[in-house]
């Protein structure tokens, strides 16, 4: 019998690796996801492992304020900083920042009938600025520097005296005058910011600031009693009327009114922290000007000796920069 002859195939591990390949249906790797996506791995249909998936992320998005100093609040659109009290403002940035730079209201006069007390004087790079100026320029500030921010005190309401003046506000190199006091009678109001009303028998009105406020408004004629009111940051004091209109700065995002004119003896203040004069006679109701707007301090119309006029408001610092 003739022995059968057999043939033997040597195959390399290369197409030992080619076979298992093409029988496992696939010729190119599976792809992992890519890291930090959340990317699923791709799959497979073979012998070949699947690709891994992508690792997650978290991502946090916050906003800080540039600058410390004041009281920090934000409308969505600015960072604003409120002084009510002096301090240093520092950016952590170079910044252009608007500004409100409101000064301590004058006090109101005495003497049996005064005139109202002064606004602060207002200057301001947003909404108006005081005494029908045109709006101020924002400020350049510099990373690191310490701007100091001064806030003026209301100025002292008098006995048998023109009221005191404001006290004067700043910020960097910008500076309003505090409000004139109210004049007693036969005395012309003090000039300020806003000036001073005079007292009664034909008195003049402080003088204002330009591009800060208004003149206080004259006593009247002899032998009438009329005193003048003190003026404001948008409008001349007046003669037996209230005192002179304040301003609406809308810099923290509302329409806040400042700097209005205290009310002579006998007649009302408007709004803008102005004080209201003492009426009827010898209630001793007459009123401060409002903290932190600058407002003049109401006059006394009361035979009292022992009675003085009411104090000026003290002033404010506002500064705002873009978020």
């Amino acid at each position: 019998m003739v022995p059968k002859r057999f043939k033997f195939i040597t195959f390399s591990k290369l197409a030992i690796s080619k076979l298992n390949t093409e029988a496992s249906g696939s010729t190119t790797a599976p792809v992992s996801g890519t890291a930090n996506t959340g990317g699923g791995g791709g799959g497979t249909s073979g012998a070949l492992t699947a690709g891994a998936g992508g690792s997650g992320i978290v991502i946090v998005k916050y906003s800080v304020a540039k600058a410390s100093g004041g009281t920090i609040t934000n409308d969505g659109t600015n960072w604003i900083h409120t002084f009510t009290s002096s301090g240093t403002f520092v950016p952590y940035e170079n910044l252009t920042a608007d500004y409100l730079v409101v000064a301590g209201g004058g006090g109101g006069g005495y003497a049996n009938k005064g005139g109202g007390g002064g606004a602060g004087g207002l200057r301001s790079t947003v909404t108006a600025t005081g005494g029908g100026g045109s709006l101020e320029t924002a400020l350049a500030l510099t990373a690191g520097t310490s701007y100091t921010a001064t806030v003026g005190a209301g100025g002292a309401g008098a006995g048998n005296a023109n009221g005191g003046q404001g006290g004067t506000s700043v910020f960097s190199t910008i500076s309003s005058t505090g409000g004139g006091g109210g004049g007693k009678p036969l005395t012309a109001g003090s000039a300020g910011g806003s000036g001073g009303g005079g007292g009664p028998e034909g008195s003049t009105g402080g003088a204002g600031t330009a591009n800060q406020g208004f003149a206080g408004g004259a006593g009247g004629l002899p032998g009438d009693g009329t005193v003048g009111t003190g003026g404001g940051a948008g409008a001349v004091g007046g003669s037996g009327v209230q005192g002179g209109d304040g301003l609406a700065v809308a810099i923290t995002g509302s329409s806040v009114t400042y700097a209005s004119g205290g009310g002579g003896g006998g007649i009302a203040a408007l709004p803008g922290g102005g004080g209201d004069g003492e009426t009827p006679a010898n209630t001793n109701n007459a009123t401060a000007g409002t903290a932190n707007t600058g407002g003049g301090g109401g006059a006394v119309w009361n035979s009292s000796a022992s009675l003085a006029g009411k104090n000026g408001g003290s002033g404010v610092v506002i500064v705002r920069y873009a978020i």
